[in-house]
């Protein structure tokens, strides 16, 4: 294979890297802003791009995408083979070429272990980088430059090259922030935090019909009142779902239900979410069986969806036992725990959905995953 055709193959396997991390790019804003849903196509077994794009080493400075360099650097690298056609450059691009996909080949390697070793799961658009930087590296280093005692560096070249570089990453990450939907004031953000923070919990005693997941051991306890036909409610646990993937093991979450349906909840006068009574009994059911969560999200995935003729066959759609729960729902065990949250919510004067006690600190509406990471980081702190 000859020198041109190499550059070639560079030139667009280097194109493939930036769409990927392009790509990557939007999914890490639609993971923190809540808009990307409960699972992503590339969540199955031991891949979970959305816990990659939750965790803090997603991001580089200032909350700006690691993956928005990497758009930069493989734009620079495409452009940089590129030039080397021009046979005045070839012999000192080759030799850039070679030095830079080793750099990005050495940080693949570095990624791949904290994903393994930190994180403890995969990404599959991680692993694509890889894959590329590795074929980047092979094509790089299968072409030979004169040695430096008959071509000497030419400084001026590199300092060139160097500028596209550098030019290409910095503009790729300001312009990763035009994708990013849903930017807070920082003046919005640290009020919040003050007036949160300077709450006095509020104690709480968990009981034996809450539904409980997370270590008991957890530093943060979250205590969310929600509607299943709440739309800010929907919009809240999506919100929410990076965050649990974002601190594992830091987070116990209690869900406690507050329909607001006159079906169950006597201060509703008028008809509202008709259906929010008998899914709360049905996600009651689904925990009995060891299944709460996957209720809860199919839930909420499918708000305008939900109808009474529907709820049993979506619950039985993801694993829920028919028997078991028709069993459950015929019993008083799920409208007695329903019955349990109304009444805890009235105590706490809890009116409105979702509402959240955050180590006993009251905190209402659907926040951006952003807001609870900064909560919850100053949490974590004291």
């Amino acid at each position: 294979m000859n020198h041109l055709k190499r550059l070639a193959l560079i030139t667009g396997f280097a194109l493939s890297g930036a769409a990927v991390s392009l790509y990557q790019t939007f999914h890490f804003f639609q993971v923190r802003n809540g808009t990307a849903g409960f699972q992503s196509f590339c969540t199955f077994g031991a891949f979970d791009c959305d816990a990659i794009e939750s965790s803090p080493y997603a991001e580089l400075i200032f909350g700006i995408p690691l993956s928005s360099f990497a758009f930069g650097f493989f734009i620079a690298l495409a452009i940089t083979a590129w030039i080397g056609r021009n046979l005045y450059w070839k012999n000192e691009i080759q030799r850039i070429l070679r030095i830079f996909t080793g750099v990005s080949l050495s940080f693949s390697f570095i990624y791949l272990g904290i994903m393994i070793g930190v994180i403890g799961k995969l990404c599959l658009l991680c692993l694509v980088i890889d894959f590329l930087s590795l074929i980047l590296f092979g094509l790089a280093w299968s072409m030979k430059p004169a040695p430096t005692n008959e071509a000497p560096l030419d400084r001026n070249k590199w300092k060139n090259i160097l500028t596209l570089f550098a030019a290409c990453v910095f503009g790729a990450a300001l312009f990763s922030q035009t994708l990013d939907e849903r930017k807070i004031p920082e003046e919005y953000v640290e009020n919040f935090l003050k007036t949160t923070l300077e709450k006095t919990p509020v104690a709480y005693e968990i009981k034996k019909t809450d539904i409980v997941i997370g270590s008991p051991q957890a530093p943060i306890t979250i205590l969310k009142f929600a509607d299943f036909q709440c739309p800010g409610c929907g919009m809240g646990a999506k919100n929410l779902q990076p965050i649990l993937k974002r601190y594992p093991g830091k987070i116990k979450m209690i869900y406690k239900a507050l329909p607001f349906d006159q079906h169950c909840n006597p201060e509703v006068k008028r008809s509202m979410h008709p259906v929010a009574c008998q899914a709360a009994y049905i996600a009651y059911c689904a925990n009995e069986q060891g299944n709460y969560k996957k209720v809860y999200e199919t839930f909420f995935e499918n708000q305008d969806k939900l109808s009474h003729s529907d709820l049993v066959e979506m619950a039985i759609s993801v694993g829920i036992k028919e028997e078991q729960l028709k069993n459950c729902l015929a019993s008083d065990r799920p409208r007695n725990a329903v019955t349990v949250d109304l009444l805890d919510a009235k105590k706490l004067k809890i009116d409105a959905t979702p509402s959240f006690l955050v180590n006993g600190r009251i905190v209402k509406g659907a926040l951006l995953s952003k807001i609870w990471i900064r909560l919850i980081d100053k949490l974590l702190e004291n």
